[in-house]
């Protein structure tokens, strides 16, 4: 049996005032001098294939068994071929990521171009300096209420068809951790290209 895995670090560029992109190393800050105002970086990513043969002889018969499995953990990489153009993936999917460079707190994280929604659907979230200044209120939103702070369990709304609801801490952290906020590719079932595939082969020789 053969197991074959690999370990890539994830690209890392960074997009100028001109919008130009860049390969750089990775960054951890903002430089001082603010040439460049947006840096990025890919997920590291890493898979994982298995090879098993069984070789018996039976008479003059050489009667080799074998089974490859790839991606053997059913890894998901995200891959740039499900997306529709410009602005489902720089639009929708590179702006719906929470990123350290963010100045409100309620966008600012860690995610990297290669993560993905696990929620189960979008949910877009908006930051508002109050409630009443949002003129056509949807359902499928999120909303931060910037007067109330940013604790997840006291300021952060649906709403519900008449009124906005309140929702609680739990919802809200499921919500962050499973990453309901990111936008993804239009183009679902061309999403991920690698699932975890089986190739069962026999070879006969004499």
């Amino acid at each position: 049996m053969y197991v074959f895995t690999a370990y890539s670090v994830g690209m890392a560029f960074l997009l100028a005032a001109d919008n130009v992109l860049s390969s750089e190393i990775k960054e951890t800050s903002l430089p001082s001098d603010n040439t460049i105002e947006f840096p990025f970086e890919w997920k590291d990513s890493w898979y994982c294939d298995l090879r098993a043969a069984k070789t018996l002889r039976i008479n003059n018969a050489k009667i080799r068994v074998y089974l490859d499995i790839d991606n053997i953990f059913n890894i998901r990489l995200l891959s740039t071929t499900g997306q529709t153009g410009s602005i489902d993936w720089q639009d929708g999917y590179i702006n719906s990521l929470h990123l350290f460079w963010e100045e409100n707190e309620v966008f600012r994280g860690d995610d990297v171009i290669g993560d993905y929604n696990t929620y189960g659907e979008f949910v877009p979230l908006e930051s508002h300096t109050t409630l009443s200044a949002i003129s056509d209120p949807l359902e499928s939103v999120l909303y931060h209420n910037q007067e109330d702070g940013i604790a997840k369990g006291e300021s952060f709304y649906r709403w519900n068809g008449s009124d906005y609801v309140l929702q609680d801490e739990a919802t809200i952290d499921e919500m962050y951790a499973k990453k309901a906020y990111i936008d993804m590719p239009n183009l679902t079932s061309m999403t991920f290209l690698n699932p975890r595939t089986f190739k069962l082969g026999v070879s006969v020789s004499f």
